[in-house]
């Protein structure tokens, strides 16, 4: 279980990202962040959820809206280590990474998919992970319909995380 303090943090000069509650994001519980662009759900991540992830060692795994750069890494990764594995698209690079974090950590963690053209392919692969995962999925598009074992996903944060434009 992972439980953020209430916080306050300046994003922008302009821009603060706050809660007054504490967040409580539980093991094996699919989570959705929803917010217009621009409203901080990314900001959240990186400034609240990713510090508090890395200071009590939870492993954790991120999804960045540019996947596209991701993949490019985790190619060059694979061709300085030589590891037998050809990644050709976003599908191929997606099980990659999900049979990685499966295979290497052996315990539950942290999963967050931010805006990912590959959703479906994540969705089914965390879904056949051996260990308890918290899911956090960012969109900006609340019509996004995000779907576990054909079921849709209604628990949402947004309520509890409050985006500030301070004036």
């Amino acid at each position: 279980m992972i439980l953020l303090n209430p916080f306050e943090i300046d994003i922008y000069p302009d821009f603060t990202l706050k809660s007054k509650d504490t967040l409580c994001f539980a093991s094996s519980q699919y989570y959705r962040l929803v917010g217009s662009n621009g409203s901080g759900k990314s900001s959240f991540f990186r400034k609240v959820l990713l510090p508090h992830l890395i200071g009590r060692k939870v492993p954790f795994l991120y999804f960045d809206q540019q996947f596209n750069r991701q993949i490019h890494c985790l190619k060059a990764a694979l061709a300085v280590t030589k590891k037998e594995f050809s990644i050709n698209d976003f599908s191929s690079a997606t099980q990659y990474l999900l049979q990685s974090y499966h295979d290497n950590l052996h315990q539950s963690g942290v999963i967050v998919v931010d805006e990912n053209p590959c959703l479906s392919q994540i969705i089914a692969n965390i879904n056949s992970l051996d260990y308890p995962m918290t899911v956090l999925f960012i969109s900006h598009r609340p019509e996004d319909e995000i779907y576990v074992n054909h079921e849709a996903i209604c628990e949402s944060i947004s309520e509890t995380v409050s985006c500030v434009r301070m004036v």
